[in-house]
């Protein structure tokens, strides 16, 4: 997701400092009328009273309607005066991307012991940003330019002219989307896109890639089921290219065969000879998501889980799949969090090769080079899992420095029929994550195979931006 530097708040012992002190002379009135019904209330304690806030005010709105910005601090009234509450609505706010600036003050209210909390803003103004991101059974990527006109209008909607570089991809992104007034899980989003992919697949022992160029246009609409689902469905068009010819992405010197040397149509399997052409088709699609996850970084606990099925037309051949991707985190002691994730997926036979499933690197089975585990046409099906242990040794949980990683990875694709035990694939090892400025989470996995490989080598590096899930 892209980033950009914000200010962060003062210390929780500093926003309780204002909260106190903006009530000084609500908490003298009522030790005031304590005393003084002391000699009456001789056999009862009167409780304390919480403080409140009573209103909640913004300054430096200029576009964007109050409600807009109440609804993005997550706020209602009535609520608890206290550092946790403020601090998180604050923090809510400037990830809003409605405000570039946010600062937080209390004042006395009208009743003893109330406050009123005000927000000054400053309403954000088309930027650059720098950012980072990943595709499912694809790569990282960077956002090495990201002009964003967030909130033009005032209603909250976000624009956003985008480049992505990165492992195996590239491409152009604009994008308008508008969330409701009061959930921003409910939205409509116009996205149109150009890129180019590398697949990577390995053809008699030789990894080759083979270049696709596609573009196309989405909609894209969400809407809320309650606190933790949610439904999208899309519809788009797209139009693909594919290369003739692939090239080998490895120098393979042994035999004979160099980095970047052409692999001619007549050398690629039938199965992939059918799929060079270019194809328009179009998408329909719906997803049901459940988010029951809170915290942060390795603070973060619960589950999170997506089920998808979509349908795509083309006069080639129309086809069909369905994935569904669950995710667990939970503590296992002090700057200790534990992660796993179980996806499975599938797709009809008429699916182009670029379309199919590939096992072996990073998103799936570590150990093994990107796509190693499948024959150079793909799978129609994959299951994977992998779990994840997590140490913050250096820097809060909440956003470590520096992260120790231990885990294992488990998996298969197949076509026609599913694998047994033995024939799965397993990856284990060791790594870490080094938080970096404007990159965020840098990281390298090891991991040995526990499977025959493809390549001889004892041991795969993976190199990573962000978690791996």
């Amino acid at each position: 997701m892209p980033m950009r530097l914000r200010t962060r708040a003062s210390s929780r012992l500093c926003l309780l400092a204002m909260v106190l002190s903006a009530s000084l002379s609500g908490v003298g009135a009522v030790r005031a009328q304590e005393s003084a019904s002391d000699s009456v209330r001789t056999h009862s304690v009167r409780p304390a009273r919480t403080l409140a806030i009573e209103r909640i005010e913004f300054t430096g709105l200029t576009r964007t309607p109050e409600a807009r910005a109440l609804v993005a601090s997550g706020l209602s009234l009535p609520v608890v005066a206290s550092p946790e509450v403020i601090q998180g609505a604050t923090d809510r706010l400037r990830a809003s991307q409605l405000f570039r600036r946010v600062d937080v003050h209390t004042r006395a209210g009208a009743r003893p012991g109330d406050v009123v909390l005000v927000f000054a803003v400053q309403e954000t103004a088309p930027h650059l940003r720098f950012g980072l991101g990943y595709e499912d059974f694809s790569s990282w990527y960077l956002i090495p330019a990201q002009l964003n006109a967030d909130n033009l209008t005032g209603h909250g909607e976000g624009l956003r002219l985008s480049t992505r570089f990165g492992y195996r991809i590239s491409g152009v992104d604009l994008v308008l989307r508008k969330p409701a007034l009061d959930s921003a899980r409910d939205f409509w989003e116009l996205r149109a896109r150009a890129e180019g992919i590398d697949r990577i697949y390995f053809l008699d022992s030789l990894e080759t890639k083979h270049h696709i160029d596609r573009g196309g246009i989405d909609l894209r609409l969400g809407r809320s089921l309650s606190r933790t689902w949610a439904l999208e469905g899309w519809v788009g068009a797209e139009q693909t290219a594919v290369d003739s010819n692939a090239s080998v992405y490895t120098d393979a010197s042994p035999r004979g065969r160099e980095k970047g040397e052409q692999v001619p149509f007549a050398s690629l399997p039938g199965t992939i000879q059918r799929d060079v052409r270019d194809r328009a088709q179009s998408r329909v699609g719906l997803a049901l998501i459940h988010d029951h996850r809170s915290g942060s970084g390795l603070e973060q606990r619960g589950v999170w889980a997506r089920l998808s099925g979509e349908g795509v037309f083309s006069k080639y051949g129309d086809f069909g799949s369905w994935q569904s991707d669950v995710r667990a985190y939970a503590a296992l002691g002090r700057d200790v969090q534990f992660a796993g994730r179980l996806r499975a997926a599938s797709l009809s036979s008429d699916a182009p090769f670029y379309e199919r499933y590939y096992v072996g690197g990073l998103y799936t089975v570590r150990g093994y080079p990107s796509q190693a585990l499948s024959p150079p046409q793909g799978h129609l099906n994959l299951g994977t899992g992998s779990i994840e242990v997590r140490h913050a040794w250096v820097g809060p949980a909440t956003n470590p420095r520096f992260t120790a990683i231990a885990f294992l990875d488990g998996g298969q694709g197949w076509s026609q029929r599913a694998p047994a035990v033995k024939d799965l694939a397993f990856g284990a090892g060791f790594g870490f994550r080094v938080r970096l400025p404007w990159l965020g989470q840098l990281g390298v996995d090891a991991a040995r195979p526990l499977s025959p490989s493809p390549v001889r080598e004892g041991f795969h590096l993976h190199g990573s931006l962000g978690w791996s899930f």
